[in-house]
């Protein structure tokens, strides 16, 4: 929790290079612990970060999350948690992608994150 609170400052004070690092670290670390809950909310925030530069990518994150909370009956969290309200407009031609992101696995997922951010896991 510290790690994606700490990403989410970072976020706040425009350092976006530091945010993707620390929130990745803490979904890794989610992952890791098997906290499905909050790693939805961390795939929805990431997807949040990288929607404007990559828009593709942030619908698959945004349909990994949908999978997860689908599969294992998860409550949707208010959008301040997640910032889906900021990202979901700009994702509307991406709906392939964001299927696709439901298709995948999650370790899949998370380790193209670790990879893509430089996380070890």
């Amino acid at each position: 929790m510290a790690q994606h609170q700490l990403g989410l400052a970072a976020r706040l004070e425009g350092d976006r290079v530091e945010a993707l690092r620390l929130l990745v670290t803490a979904l890794t670390t989610r992952h890791e612990v098997g906290d499905r809950l909050d790693l939805a909310i961390s795939l929805d925030v990431v997807a949040a970060l990288v929607a404007a530069d990559d828009p593709a990518h942030a619908a698959r994150l945004i349909g990994a999350a949908d999978g997860l909370r689908a599969r294992h009956r998860l409550a949707e969290p208010p959008d301040a948690q997640t910032l889906r309200a900021v990202t979901l407009p700009l994702l509307l031609d991406h709906q392939r992608d964001r299927a696709a992101g439901r298709a995948v696995s999650i370790e899949h997922i998370v380790e193209a994150l670790q990879s893509s951010y430089g996380v070890v896991g």
